[in-house]
């Protein structure tokens, strides 16, 4: 079970388009936006603040900082006088939150024949004011629509979302505190935004495929490429190609190499961190070398007994910027001795988000665990799970693929494209207001609004927009 060293063929990512919301924001003129300085630093008004930003730089857009400055948001809701004052009185109800909550941190999930969807990515996720992740959202949702095109301009409105949001909350408070997929779908179709109730079917079902064919479809994401089906993926047998389709888009590299072209050209200051985490990558890779380390690390996983398959291919990357620069991540690609596929993510863990405004927060296995079950529609299985291998702590997943892909949807909902990212930004609303519902301070929550509520927290995702608003890469604004 010794790991070798494999070659990867680049392999051109089919694209995955997202799309984004339309929002009044989009009216302001704008001089109205402060603009942040180029580089990581601060973009706060505020001189005295600590909060930092990591500008993306030319050629990205606003929702790629949004994105990549998970930590900026929590130390800016925490740090703002505006949020504390404005919001003030939503703020006392506290419950588990996402952290990160947009549309590629969310994927289905099939256990036992239930399907449903849910949090994929929780590294974020911990204690904080619920309301706040819903802010958090609407930041992500708006950002992006200034970013791309999916969504035709004034197609949605703050208060539309913000209903879907509440009705949503209305909805968990009435379930029982574990609802089965069944009783949450029937839920998600009470939202009074989403037009289109085939896709709340399609997503909170999935089309109704089998477990075994969405296996093979995770599996063709990440690996072998367009033609990948369920007769050639049993076929395969050749080694050292099955990741190979993320090693440009990913910045995928073999074990024990850097390549610049790869990881892009480093900008400076990024040079050091890429160099940390090539020497962890490395030492980590030594450490799989072991096969008993590497049982050991893959203990639980859904493939079976550990000489049921073998590692096909192997990687690692890392991300120069963002809330998880420098942190490794390794991708096995695993292949039982039953022609069974699968890719499997180690991602190093570090601090939440979420810590930037509230420090004390549950141990890590304890913590993900909480976002785990708080933010899925059925239950999960032992696949995902918290592993120390040498003195780092790694989060262990399966690699999945995203359903929100606006052309697949189109296609089962028989919408176009951009009305089918219209329902997408409602539903998701909906389903963190439902989730957040289950919560005891989310059944509080639901019933502390007041008339004033939507104006005051429309006004915190303005004014934390307004900070870190740049031009490059935007469809509405220029440098």
């Amino acid at each position: 079970m010794k790991l070798k060293m494999q070659s990867l063929r680049r392999w051109k990512l089919s694209k995955i388009i997202c799309g984004g919301l339309v929002a009044s924001l989009a009216s302001i003129p704008i001089s109205t936006y402060a603009k942040p300085n180029r580089g990581a630093g601060k973009v706060a008004t505020d001189p005295n603040d600590k909060c930092e930003f990591f500008d993306r730089g030319e050629g990205k857009t606003l929702a790629n900082n949004v994105t990549s400055n998970v930590n900026h948001f929590w130390c800016r809701m925490k740090s703002d006088a505006r949020v504390q004052t404005d919001i003030e009185s939503l703020l006392s109800f506290e419950g588990i939150v996402m952290g990160d909550p947009h549309f590629r941190n969310f994927s289905d999930y099939q256990n036992g024949g239930e399907s449903g969807i849910h949090l994929y990515d929780s590294d974020d996720a911990g204690h904080a004011p619920l309301i706040l992740d819903f802010v958090r959202y609407m930041v992500f949702v708006e950002a992006y629509e200034r970013s791309e095109e999916q969504i035709p301009n004034g197609s949605i409105k703050f208060g539309d979302v913000f209903q879907s949001y509440r009705d949503g909350l209305a909805a968990g408070a009435k379930l029982q505190t574990q609802p089965s997929a069944e009783e949450i779908r029937q839920a998600a179709l009470g939202d009074s935004k989403v037009k289109d109730k085939k896709l709340i079917e399609y997503m909170t079902d999935l089309g109704q495929k089998d477990e075994a064919s969405t296996l093979v479809e995770h599996f063709c994401w990440a690996g072998p490429g367009p033609e990948c089906n369920q007769e050639n993926v049993k076929a395969l047998d050749t080694e050292g190609h099955f990741l190979a389709k993320f090693s440009e888009k990913e910045q995928l590299n073999p074990k024990g190499t850097i390549s610049v072209e790869n990881l892009k050209k480093p900008k400076p200051g990024e040079k050091e961190t890429l160099d940390l985490a090539l020497k962890k990558a490395d030492e980590i890779f030594k450490l799989l070398d072991n096969p008993s380390v590497l049982q050991t690390a893959l203990d639980g996983y859904t493939l079976g007994a550990a000489d049921s398959w073998k590692v096909a291919d192997q990687a690692w990357s890392v991300k120069a910027s963002g809330s998880s620069r420098g942190q490794v991540r390794i991708w096995l690609a695993l292949k039982s001795r039953h022609g069974d596929y699968s890719v499997v993510e180690f991602k190093q863990m570090g601090d939440p988000g979420v810590a930037q405004y509230q420090p004390i927060q549950p141990d890590l296995e304890s913590r993900l665990q909480e976002a785990r079950e708080a933010y899925a529609d059925v239950t999960l299985g032992t696949e995902s799970k918290i592993v120390s291998i040498g003195d780092a702590q790694f989060w262990r997943r399966p690699r999945h693929f995203f359903n929100y892909d606006f052309d697949l949807l189109a296609e089962k909902t028989a919408k176009k494209p951009n009305n089918a990212a219209v329902d997408l930004v409602f539903f998701l609303a909906h389903w963190m207001g439902l989730h957040q519902g289950l919560q005891e301070n989310g059944k509080a929550l639901a019933a502390a609004f007041n008339s004033k509520s939507e104006d005051q927290i429309e006004a915190v995702v303005r004014n934390y927009l307004a900070e870190i608003q740049i031009g490059s890469g935007s469809r509405n604004m220029k440098d």
